[in-house]
């Protein structure tokens, strides 16, 4: 995990981020229609690229609150991470890619201190489910769970209430920042030559 450099808003509403793959299975299809469902006083940003891109840059077009962005640079992304809101990984739950797959887009969410939702991944809630708003979609789509949490848990100020906060940054770069890394190589090396 990289330290993330606090950068400024890139936009001055509050809002909701999305930054990675755009397919049904990520959970696009899901938040777009949640979102220009419940219509929550929160501006939405997505960000990057896949086959769902073309209905993100409509919806874009049709509300003028959702912010479509295409692909962005790391740094953009970062800007962009760092000043939201709520993050969120609406992903569809597949037990067969929770066996083999961890989400980096949870790490990165994590380092950045800002409230998330995000679907299930048992490595991650393992570690520092504590940090994060569960979107209990069981699987199935999540449309019904974005749009319950949205109505739940923004007010109509465009507040968030009753979530659980993202305090996990500063364990998350312990565990996996670049020293952290760094010394655990470096140290393997050591032990391959030591022999």
């Amino acid at each position: 995990m990289e330290e993330l450099e606090k950068q400024e808003s890139p936009i001055h509403a509050p809002y909701m981020y999305y930054g990675g793959a755009l397919f049904v299975k990520d959970g696009t299809k899901a938040l777009l229609d949640a979102y220009q469902s419940v219509r929550p006083n929160l501006d939405l940003v997505l960000s990057g690229h896949g086959a769902h891109q073309e209905e993100c840059r409509k919806a874009a077009i049709e509300n003028p609150r959702i912010h479509f962005l295409g692909q962005i640079s790391k740094k953009e992304h970062y800007a962009y991470l760092q000043n939201a809101t709520l993050l969120l990984n609406p992903r569809i739950f597949r037990k067969s890619l929770d066996k083999v797959s961890v989400p980096s887009k949870l790490l990165e969410y994590l380092a950045s201190g800002v409230p998330i939702l995000s679907t299930y991944s048992t490595p991650i809630f393992a570690s520092f489910g504590n940090s994060i708003n569960l979107l209990n979609n069981h699987g199935e789509d999540p449309t019904p769970a974005l749009e319950s949490f949205f109505q739940e848990h923004i007010s109509e100020e465009g507040k968030l209430i009753g979530i659980v906060e993202n305090h996990s940054a500063k364990e998350l770069m312990a565990q996996n920042g670049v020293a952290k890394v760094a010394s655990d190589l470096t140290s393997f090396c050591a032990s391959l030559t030591s022999k």
